[in-house]
């Protein structure tokens, strides 16, 4: 607490600082919001302030911290929890220290607050951090100095990927029995194919325009999610959930669904498959909404706002949604739990994103 004093004693100033502490004791003043009660969310993104730069931000529970310095641009994409270790992954913007002027982004991977440069030169910037069993550390980020080609980094180290088209884009990766596997898209021609990568080779090479949007595992069996909603035949637009390669169910999207959605996140818990998507309702204008599918079934559906769907996980059958909520000209980052809206802080800060959630 600030406070400008003038004409008192010394021992006033003292008292003054005394009551200060006595106002912030953790026992009068809870750490976390009782809606956080029994639960340990992970959150990140940056806070930024009116006339200053973005900070990197990590929140747990709804209550922030800043593991970057303020004098530089700064922005933590993705968090996870690997024990007691809280890591996330982002970058701070390099200046020329002759003329002060910004040069590209360090990629930085922070651990319990302490920063670790992955690259010490070109403008790269990881969006996607994902810790495997083994304790490997893989990101997906972008390679601005080369076309803005994606990368993927294991252990600080870049993977060499194989292409089979002209570009190729990475969404999701797991690592199953100490093989790598990466969920993403090749473009061939004019259109992308959804593709499976293992260990940096290509698995698999859908033969529907699509993109590969998730792979996960449970037991010795492998499912991807793959969206192609942009197919020729609007007949054929859904959402696919594939098991070792096959179909175990396609998502039924009507008409109205088909044409005004924009994009789809899939998760897995156990042997439960979701799907979270956003539909943008268009000539119409109306508020984007988010519907949420559970083994091929909705779930629940997210109104009241003009949403825009960031990132979704599940945590012991409950789903969690980040996600911008559009009003008064102004995004504001908002997060769900089954539906119910749990309290961010965001420190006064006037312009705010949220883009990692970690759920332990």
């Amino acid at each position: 607490m600030k406070k400008i004093l003038f004409g008192f004693l010394a021992l006033s100033y003292i008292l003054s600082i005394t009551s200060c502490k006595k106002d912030k004791d953790p026992e009068v003043e809870p750490e976390y919001d009782a809606a956080y009660d029994g639960l340990e969310v992970y959150l990140s993104g940056y806070i930024q302030p009116e006339n200053a730069s973005m900070r990197a931000t990590i929140w747990k529970n709804g209550k922030p911290s800043f593991p970057a310095d303020p004098n530089h641009p700064s922005w933590a994409y993705d968090v996870r929890v690997q024990g007691s270790d809280v890591y996330a992954v982002g970058y701070v913007w390099r200046e020329n220290e002759s003329n002060n002027q910004q040069t590209g982004r360090v990629p930085i991977l922070w651990k319990n607050g302490k920063r670790q440069d992955i690259e010490k030169s070109g403008d790269v910037e990881p969006r996607k951090l994902y810790i495997s069993p083994r304790d490997n550390i893989y990101m997906i980020g972008y390679d601005f100095d080369n076309g803005n080609q994606q990368t993927i980094w294991k252990n600080n180290q870049r993977i060499n990927m194989e292409n089979r088209g002209s570009d190729m884009g990475f969404r999701e990766m797991i690592e199953i029995n100490g093989s790598l596997y990466v969920a993403g898209s090749t473009r061939i021609g004019a259109y992308l194919y959804a593709t499976t990568w293992k260990d940096g080779k290509v698995q698999q090479i859908s033969s529907m325009i699509s993109t590969g949007d998730f792979i996960g595992y449970y037991g010795s069996d492998i499912y991807t999610y793959i969206s192609n909603v942009h197919e020729s035949d609007s007949k054929d637009r859904a959402f696919r959930v594939l098991k070792n390669n096959s179909l175990q169910y396609k998502l039924p999207l009507s008409k109205e669904d088909i044409n005004n959605i924009d994009h789809a996140i899939g998760y897995m818990e156990g042997e439960n498959t979701y799907v979270a998507a956003q539909f943008s309702y268009y000539p119409q204008k109306e508020p984007k909404t988010i519907k949420i599918w559970k083994n091929g079934k909705v779930l629940r559906e997210l109104k009241g706002g003009d949403y825009t769907l960031n990132s979704f996980v599940v945590k012991n059958d409950a789903d969690y949604i980040v996600c911008l909520d559009y009003k008064d000209n102004n995004y504001t980052p908002k997060l769900f739990r089954a539906g119910k809206e749990l309290p961010i802080d965001f420190d006064a800060g006037k312009t705010n994103r949220i883009e990692g959630i970690y759920v332990k």
